[in-house]
């Protein structure tokens, strides 16, 4: 049975999916998280922008807000580097306001 989110309601009305989220502590979200910085080490972003920068962070191409079908589906995760990942969410979440 798939496990739905919890979320917190932002002063924006926002609701963001808590980053303490059950299923990336689990053993699954780790070997998926391994796999995608193994398929992407350099961040897809600045590799756009001819800089070449290590990923540290397995992202969400489209926010999966709590369905399963794009939590697991690989082709929906990509590697980031810290500062495109905050700004990627930044810009989520003022898009959603």
């Amino acid at each position: 049975m798939p496990t739905k989110a919890p979320t917190v309601r932002l002063k924006s009305g926002y609701e963001r999916i808590r980053r303490d989220w059950p299923q990336t502590k689990t053993v699954r979200w780790q070997k998926v998280r391994r796999e995608v910085l193994r398929r992407d080490p350099l961040c897809v972003v600045c590799l756009k922008t001819g800089r070449i920068v290590y990923s540290e962070i397995a992202d969400h191409v489209i926010p999966h807000k709590g369905r399963d079908g794009l939590f697991w589906a690989m082709l929906n995760i990509q590697g980031l580097c810290k500062p495109c990942h905050d700004a990627k969410t930044r810009d989520e979440i003022r898009a959603a306001r």
